[in-house]
């Protein structure tokens, strides 16, 4: 059966269908200001550079209450290693209280020291002042002349600094300068062989870095745009000390371009601000066929809008993106992407250990998985009743390939209920019930078990590395909870796909198969009997955590433990509410470690309801409240303090509302905390 919601394919982001939230393209992060509480903004590109593992990032300081002015000093600020954001930003007064930045300055490490170069100007005098990062601060070391009072770019190639910038008195001609063979430092023209003018010339800011050629060879690359009407984005390579045109981009920009690429030349990146426009628009060098993809658009809602084309940076396996806003007072935003993308469609396949536990394992799930579907299925008001029932967008098969692979099934019937709801001035009448279908408390979603099981065969068949967990309990009362538990059984006790088992399985036993856990009783038809049916679950603690037991059949003196987290009603509003079911999962996951070494799995739901405002699923995952970044943001900021790539830890299967928002990572970030295939 169709969604009732027209979504692309994961991996693409869902912002532009159906969320409430300004969001960049999948992977990016969700936009976020590099001070928390909007106060740093500037006038220009801000610069940035990776120096020792740890990304800088520097900005002309604004004059108080004059945002359109530079103050007389610069600031800075760095990534923390929390990866919980920015520092505290620092300011760096300039020597000559008279001055001010006047173009885009650059960050740059030259023989293992980090330097800013600052283009500044004032009434009587101008230049590009030098800055030696000290440990702390930035200590000037030395300035050049006027000639380079100019937005600059600069990086090293074969072990010498290069620098560019574009010379005012010589028809916006492009001036390179190259350190001394010998110099170990910067800190003025001494430090520098005299400068050369280029036959070409710009007037924005321009991109400089070496990228490893189609000779396998490093190449210094130029990029910046045409200095004519048509802005074209060009590219120049340094060939036997001269520069090349080696591409003219079918890209028009606006105020300049941003590069930057790996460490090892073998990716890079551009940047550039849109002719006649605001939103930031990225190429990617495609190196097997020597020139750069199409751009993408950064998109266009306010904070994605950039004043001057955004900086672009790599640093530990994520790609920054960095733009001051289009607004007054150019408030500095920043988003990222991971670059070390897993198909999350097999990642289950991608364990080290075949052998290991489902208990042991890292495992994203949805609560309410089949609420996309929601309608308002047979019920009138359905805009009203709609924000509480739907609890996910992605469609199932969006939900595996996203990742996720623990799905909390609600089960009913059409005409299951025979009440009234009050609240909602709804009645249900008694009628014959339909088939099994799936629901939110009291709300048919309109997808039937038998709709929702072929997603999973059809999936399953082309990912045979993969696990399916499936939760099932009745959510309509508990007047038909055995004919659930009984319709359940008859689907799926003879199809080779179930795993019925009910003690915990290991990975490599259950591959390709789907492991049923039920909150219901043990079926009663003829022939269920003394049969194991799924791990049990009918111990379920109530708006608490709690460790549960679960019978094994055939066993009474042995059972199956059950960590699980699920407070979901907590009092009071939003301010309240995210704090408190943050610290409780926040708990459970601190438990994991120990209880899964001890056989024990460990099931916590990051969702919850209160009475306060705002009390809708969506609104709770992924909405910013009283300032604090969204639930799901903090929850992925959290994990990922825990562990990551190449450092494994345990967080457990952590079942979510609307898990590919905000930032489209907070899925990989739970499963990269499982030990994986490097």
């Amino acid at each position: 059966m169709s969604s009732n919601l027209n979504l692309p394919p994961f991996p693409w982001s869902q912002d532009a269908v159906s969320s409430n939230l300004d969001l960049p393209p999948f992977p990016w992060s969700q936009a976020q200001p590099v001070a928390t509480d909007n106060s740093v903004g500037t006038q220009f590109k801000p610069a940035a550079c990776d120096f020792n593992g740890t990304l800088f990032l520097a900005w002309a300081t604004q004059y108080q209450n004059e945002p359109s002015k530079c103050a007389s000093s610069f600031s800075f600020t760095y990534w923390l290693t929390s990866e919980n954001g920015w520092a505290t930003p620092t300011s760096v007064a300039l020597s000559d209280s008279s001055m001010a930045q006047s173009h885009t300055s650059v960050l740059v490490v030259f023989h293992s020291e980090l330097y800013a170069l600052v283009p500044c100007s004032s009434p009587t005098s101008s230049g590009l002042y030098i800055y030696k990062y000290d440990g702390t601060t930035f200590q000037e070391s030395g300035a050049l002349d006027s000639t380079w009072n100019t937005s600059v770019a600069a990086t090293v190639y074969h072990g010498d600094l290069h620098m560019v910038g574009f010379d005012r008195n010589n028809g916006d001609r492009i001036n390179w300068i190259i350190s001394k063979p010998d110099a170990t430092t910067i800190s003025g023209p001494e430090s520098f062989l005299p400068s050369t003018a280029t036959d070409n010339s710009t007037t924005g800011n321009m991109g400089l870095i070496v990228r490893k050629g189609n000779t396998g060879l490093d190449e210094l690359v130029l990029i910046f745009l045409a200095d004519n009407d048509s802005r074209t984005v060009l590219e120049n390579t340094l060939v036997n000390g001269v520069w090349t045109r080696t591409d003219k981009l079918d890209e028009r920009g606006n105020s300049g371009v941003s590069a930057t690429s790996t460490p090892d030349g073998q990716s890079s990146w551009i940047c550039f601000k849109k002719w006649h426009g605001y939103s930031n628009l990225i190429c990617e060098y495609d190196a097997p066929h020597g020139c750069w993809t199409s751009n993408y658009s950064m998109g266009t809602a306010d904070n994605l809008e950039c004043w001057n084309e955004a900086a672009l940076i790599y640093s530990n396996r994520w790609l920054y993106i960095i733009w001051n806003m289009n607004n007054t007072p150019q408030t500095i935003y920043y988003s990222r992407r991971p670059l070390s993308q897993r198909s999350m469609g097999s990642w289950m396949g991608q364990i080290t250990d075949q052998s290991v536990s489902l208990a042991d394992l890292s495992i994203p799930g949805t609560h309410d998985s089949s609420t996309y579907h929601f309608s308002g299925y047979g019920i009138l008001n359905s805009s009203t009743v709609g924000p509480y029932v739907v609890c996910q967008d992605m469609e199932y098969i969006q939900q595996l390939d996203a990742g996720i692979r623990y799905f909390d099934l609600r089960g009913g019937y059409s005409n299951g209920l025979d009440q009234t709801l009050d609240e909602l001035g709804l009645t249900v009448t008694k009628a014959p019930l339909g088939p099994l279908s799936a629901c939110h408390s009291d709300f048919n979603v309109g997808l039937t078990f038998a709709d929702i099981f072929e997603y999973f065969y059809t999936w399953l068949s082309k990912h045979p590395s993969e696990v399916i967990i499936v939760q099932v309990k009745y959510d309509q009362g508990e007047n038909l909870n055995q004919k659930v538990s009984n319709d359940l059984y008859n689907m799926t006790f003879q199809n080779p796909l179930w795993s019925l088992g009910d003690t915990i399985p290991r990975l490599q036993d259950i591959k390709g198969r789907i492991q049923l856990i039920r909150r219901l009783p043990l079926p009663n038809i003829r022939g269920s009997q003394g049969k194991p049916f799924g791990i049990d679950a009918t111990g379920w603690p109530e708006n608490k955590q709690a460790t549960i037991e679960g019978k094994i059949v055939g066993s009474p003196s042995a059972s199956v433990k059950l960590l699980i987290e699920d407070q979901y009603q907590i009092d009071g509003d939003g301010s309240v509410a995210v704090p408190e079911k943050l610290q409780a999962v926040k708990d459970f996951i601190s438990q994991v470690p120990a209880n899964s070494s001890a056989g024990t799995w460990c099931i916590g739901y990051s969702s919850f309801v209160t009475n306060g405002i705002s009390n809708t699923p969506r609104a709770y995952a992924t909405d910013p409240i009283n300032g604090a970044p969204p639930f799901n943001a903090q929850l992925e900021g959290y994990i990922r303090s825990i562990g990551g790539t190449g450092s494994p830890a345990k967080v457990g299967t952590i079942v979510m509302d609307f898990p590919e928002m905000p930032s489209g990572n907070l899925i990989q970030a739970i499963v990269e905390t499982n030990d994986l295939i490097k």
